[in-house]
């Protein structure tokens, strides 16, 4: 009784799974130490959704490729399968450089869109990043950035601490999955976007 229950729920849930949203002629894979072209897409979908200045997304966050072929709502799931929230931030530039650094230190590195940075990865926090920009331009300590990124690490995950100074906080309430579902569905094309973001210094 219990296996005919699953199979039919199943059934119902693997249609609406299946549905296809775009197509990706070439797979978007992560990148456990660089930058990806799956993080640049997904920070990317975020960044321009809500007209942000800089998006981040933490790299363990990151939990399945985007293989080549049709898009469907389950590859997106599979991607961002956590009901994390997109909140967007209003934050000075200097803690700007200090939520960046956290994400590209040891570990998962972090993905970014629309800054870039130069990083010696075993350095500490503070002197880890050797040079990071916003729109092709030097980080301004005192300028206002909007900052696009996941609730779960506003709230402090992944030992991520310069949210907490944030001059404003907007909950979008929007799950990070939707948005990239609804971008899936915009573009129907899915390519990798132009690298270059992360420059990885010996250390």
């Amino acid at each position: 009784a219990v296996k005919t229950l699953v199979a039919a729920r199943a059934a119902v849930v693997d249609r609406v799974f299946s549905v296809v949203l775009a197509t990706a002629p070439a797979a978007l894979e992560r990148g456990a130490e660089r930058e990806s072209a799956l993080g640049d897409w997904m920070t990317d979908c975020y960044r321009e959704r809500f007209a942000g200045d800089v998006a981040l997304q933490n790299g363990g966050g990151i939990r399945a490729d985007l293989p080549a072929g049709p898009v469907t709502l389950r590859s997106v799931f599979n991607v961002m399968p956590f009901d994390n929230y997109l909140v967007k931030l209003t934050l000075k530039g200097k803690d700007v450089r200090d939520a960046l650094a956290p994400g590209l230190g040891p570990g998962r590195i972090a993905q970014i869109s629309g800054a870039t940075a130069s990083v010696r990865r075993k350095a500490a926090a503070g002197a880890r990043l050797t040079a990071a920009s916003i729109g092709d331009k030097p980080i301004d300590e005192e300028k206002l950035y909007s900052f696009i990124t996941l609730d779960f690490i506003v709230n402090g995950g992944d030992g991520y601490d310069a949210f907490s100074r944030a001059v404003k906080r907007e909950e979008t309430e929007l799950l990070a999955r939707d948005a990239l579902r609804a971008c899936a569905e915009k573009q129907k094309l899915i390519t990798a976007p132009p690298a270059g973001r992360i420059t990885l210094l010996e250390d």
